[in-house]
């Protein structure tokens, strides 16, 4: 590993998610948290800017420009959740509370002030700017 750009953790799979940049295509790394050996990986076709953990299942969450991409502890990339271009400039992090609902903070937030829930298509987020 030459060039890690973030890291999230599940207690659920014991294992550490790591966002490698620099190299083509970037990659999603899934290793032991016992060991360190590398359990999967997979090409990341996004650009991912951070990672966050689902608590509840243990998946993966990369952190794109306008979207989430969701892997799970094997790589399967699981499903995409688009932002509409209008009012996302840029997704920085996101905490999901169900699998419809996020607390999202895009670059630039200023996080104490909470704009009302907004509604992005079948999803449901809080957005924090």
């Amino acid at each position: 590993m030459s060039n890690p750009r973030d890291m999230a953790a599940s207690s659920i799979h014991r294992c550490l998610y790591i966002m490698e940049i620099g190299t083509s295509p970037e990659l999603l790394l899934c290793l032991d948290a016992a060991t360190g050996d590398v359990k999967a990986q997979c090409n990341i076709t996004n650009e991912g800017l951070n990672l966050a953990v689902d608590q509840r299942t243990g998946n993966v969450l990369l952190m794109c420009a306008k979207e989430i991409v969701e892997y799970d502890h094997n790589g399967q990339k699981i499903r995409v959740i688009a932002f509409p271009t209008e009012g996302m400039d840029m997704l920085w992090q996101a905490v999901p509370l169900s699998d419809t609902q996020f607390v999202i903070c895009q670059v630039g937030c200023v996080l104490y002030e909470i704009i009302p829930v907004i509604h992005y298509k079948d999803s449901l987020c809080m957005h924090l700017c």
